[in-house]
């Protein structure tokens, strides 16, 4: 049966063939590094055995080749997902996936992959990693605690989003007064207060509310607002 033309090939097509070997990308490349490191261990045997009449000859004791000690590097037998557990049990914090790949490549995981992000990912599983928040991972064992210490956090947050004296709307409608003030000043009044973000879109739901009016600046940027 003749291939398909690229140009017979609508665009979905095309999108939903490269997630699909997006997909793949991450598992090929674990199994890749694996089969190198499985590699690595052969050609050390084989080096160390052709090694040995020539250790003798030269008083070096039979299986020793100079060099790196014994142990090290990728013929240790460590995986991915070795790396991974040991990271993770050093802590007793959530981390997340790219947290986590940096940790691995300090601890010496040696790879020349150029996606070591959508490895560690991969990995995790294989690890037995278990997830505790949004894009937060610890292992199984410490799962349970560190979900609720993950849980206490945002919930400080939480509390902390809402000490406030007023509530956005009330905030605002207090800064317009009589006069009314610009997106910029109801802004600068906004975060001096320490609220977090922009009150453009307390602003927005007032509006639609009916509860002030907007007339657009004449020159730059930005609105004048009133109360309704």
């Amino acid at each position: 049966m003749p291939r398909a033309k690229l140009s017979d090939v609508s665009l979905k097509q095309l999108v939903a063939e490269l997630k699909k070997r997006q997909a793949r990308l991450a598992d090929l490349v674990v199994r890749r590094d694996e089969l190198n490191r499985q590699i690595a261990e052969l050609e050390a045997f084989a080096g160390l055995e052709s090694a040995a009449p020539a250790a003798k000859r030269r008083g070096r004791p039979p299986g020793r080749k100079p060099g790196p000690k014994a142990g090290a590097g990728p013929a240790a037998g460590k995986t991915l997902a070795d790396y991974i557990r040991a990271v993770l049990a050093k802590t007793t914090k959530a981390m997340r996936v790219l947290d986590i790949q940096k940790a691995v490549l300090a601890a010496g995981y040696p790879t020349k992959a150029k996606n070591v992000y959508g490895m560690v990912a991969a990995a995790l599983p294989k690890a037995g990693v278990k997830k505790v928040g949004r894009g937060l991972y610890a292992l199984k064992g410490a799962a349970k605690a560190v979900a609720a210490k993950v849980a206490a956090a945002a919930g400080r947050l939480r509390r902390k989003r809402g000490k406030f004296p007023q509530t956005a709307e009330a905030f605002i409608l207090g800064l317009l007064g009589g006069k009314g003030a610009t997106t910029s000043e109801i802004n600068k009044a906004w975060t001096a207060a320490g609220r977090a973000g922009r009150a453009d879109v307390t602003l927005s739901k007032m509006l639609k509310a009916g509860k002030v009016n907007r007339e657009k600046l004449k020159e730059g940027k930005g609105s004048t607002y009133t109360a309704a």
